[in-house]
């Protein structure tokens, strides 16, 4: 077995045993749910009108199904996106990127 296959079944052992940092995990269900949301309501927005979006359009409906997980402000979602697109960039084809 090679290095890069010892680290490749190392890493995914680590993912099935949740020892990855928070920000290196998978997609999950509410990832899927979170980005499915933004893209129902017309987002991710153009970055000059994000503010606005995230906090007048996207927030209201969030908080309003996710009681468990709500934002206070248009940041949190923002960077979250953000976050998620950056897990799906590998996956996406170029011009999404």
């Amino acid at each position: 077995m090679t290095y890069k296959q010892v680290e490749t079944v190392i890493e995914a052992n680590r993912e099935v045993l949740g020892l990855l940092p928070e920000r290196s995990r998978p997609f999950d269900k509410d990832d899927d749910r979170f980005h499915a949301m933004v893209l129902s309501l017309g987002g991710p927005p153009p970055e000059d009108r994000r503010e606005a979006w995230w906090g007048d359009v996207f927030l209201p409906v969030w908080n309003a199904i996710e009681p468990e997980q709500p934002y206070e402000s248009w940041q949190g979602p923002y960077l979250r996106f953000g976050r998620l697109m950056e897990k799906l960039r590998p996956c996406l084809p170029q011009a999404e990127q």
